[in-house]
């Protein structure tokens, strides 16, 4: 007959019982394992949080930083372009100058107000252009410091203009918000989109050949012996800061 020794079969039994009250409090032990390791693991989890939080704020204040470097230096090359055109304009001789800023500009933008007046010579009349020649308008009411100007696509005002390198003359009128419109132009003459639009030799308010600003529509009718065109502008109020009046 088969014999066991007791004390390994009793060993066995122990065993057997030991591996079963594991597997019957399994789940309890692991339970009460991650209720002792979840405090620790909480404040891992929050500190990685806001150790990224306070890394995205640390990047959103450089990134700010970043552009504010960026709009500073185009801010600079602006007014070296302006300075170098101021500079060019001096040196041509073609007119007598004095340099303003600008100091404002009504809602409509038709009329901006500059830093220079009586004191300086400024007077009625006058003609105000940026460093590049470009026409922005006329003196319309001076101060002893300061000059009202009224810009050329004011809808009440209006000028001689002609077709730079073409014999096409015709009359630029101010249509508000900075508009302009090419007008009375004769039918016949072969005007085109992207024509540039110069202040007329023969007008009485501007001196001839300033900048005015280039073809954008053109429109005919046949009933009439005119056509005319609407005109980009090539000056913007937001986009100057150091202007030119011609004394």
């Amino acid at each position: 007959m088969f014999s066991f020794p007791k004390k390994r079969f009793l060993f066995i039994v122990l065993l057997l019982l030991a591996v079963f009250s594991l597997n019957a409090f399994k789940h309890e032990i692991r339970s009460f394992f991650y209720s002792v390791s979840s405090g620790p693991l909480s404040l891992l989890w929050n500190a990685g949080g806001r150790i990224s939080q306070k890394g995205n704020e640390q990047l959103l204040q450089e990134n700010l930083m970043l552009r504010q470097q960026v709009a500073e230096l185009q801010g600079i090359q602006k007014e070296n372009e302006e300075f170098r055109n101021a500079f060019q304009l001096e040196k041509n001789k073609e007119f007598q100058t004095t340099a303003s800023e600008i100091l404002g500009s009504n809602v409509s933008k038709d009329f901006i107000l500059i830093s220079k007046g009586e004191t300086s010579g400024v007077k009625e009349g006058m003609a105000v252009i940026t460093g590049a020649k470009v026409l922005v308008g006329r003196i319309v009411e001076v101060f002893d410091n300061t000059s009202t100007v009224v810009l050329a696509g004011n809808k009440d005002f209006s000028f001689d203009a002609q077709v730079a390198g073409k014999e096409i003359y015709g009359l630029a009128k101010g249509q508000g918000s900075g508009r302009l419109l090419f007008d009375l132009v004769p039918k016949e003459k072969d005007l085109v989109r992207g024509d540039l639009i110069l202040t007329s030799r023969f007008g009485e308010i501007f001196p001839g050949n300033l900048l005015v600003g280039t073809v954008k529509e053109i429109e005919k009718k046949d009933v009439e012996h005119f056509q005319n065109a609407v005109v980009d502008p090539l000056f913007h109020v937001e986009s100057s800061r150091i202007l030119f009046i011609i004394l």
